[in-house]
């Protein structure tokens, strides 16, 4: 699959949008929205199945995901690709722990839709650490750019300084930043 069609992908799943916005000073002209693999379970097989072809053959023994739905299915996707176990990584009260057993000696691959934390992959690397296995890889399904480890991905999101941003030169406006509403009508 070329980076077209798993744009395209994202874009259908609703993972990508095309939106000249500000992030961190910097401009993009597209953003990260949500992955909802449930949604497109077609579209969901075809970016794991991507990006289980982006990792080294035989590099990994284990794929590690954040627990959520979303990472989960993602991660059985990639797994199933892989032929290799997937483990949950999960905050139980203040302590990282995994789902299932880490095996002493293994290298795993942690994957995300895209890495919005960074910490989630700094704390499943700590508990592998601590297993005596190894974090071999990061993986995403979008480089969201976020300074820190860079992981492999299908897409990444370039960034521009306002005095090179394409759209400005356009003259494009930014867009308003995302609004949420959390229950009760509060922003979130």
């Amino acid at each position: 699959m070329d980076e077209a069609q798993v744009e395209a992908l994202l874009e259908r799943v609703g993972a990508l949008a095309a939106v000249h916005h500000e992030a961190g000073g910097a401009h993009r002209l597209r953003r990260f929205e949500r992955f909802d693999p449930l949604g497109d379970p077609v579209a969901a097989e075809q970016l794991g199945r991507a990006l289980a072809e982006r990792l080294a053959p035989g590099a990994h023994d284990l794929v590690a995901v954040w627990d959520g739905i979303d990472t989960s299915v993602l991660g059985y996707v990639v797994g199933r690709a892989l032929e290799r176990s997937v483990v949950r990584i999960y905050d139980h009260e203040g302590l990282i722990t995994a789902s299932a057993p880490i095996p002493a000696g293994a290298r795993a691959v942690f994957v995300a839709p895209a890495i919005l934390d960074p910490q989630q992959p700094r704390l499943a690397r700590a508990l592998m650490e601590t297993r005596d296995a190894t974090l071999a890889s990061v993986a995403a399904l979008v480089d969201v750019g976020d300074p820190g480890e860079r992981p492999i991905a299908l897409v990444r999101l370039d960034s521009f300084s306002p005095d090179e941003c394409p759209a400005c030169r356009r003259g494009e406006p930014l867009a308003n930043a995302r609004v949420s509403l959390a229950p009760g009508g509060r922003n979130g």
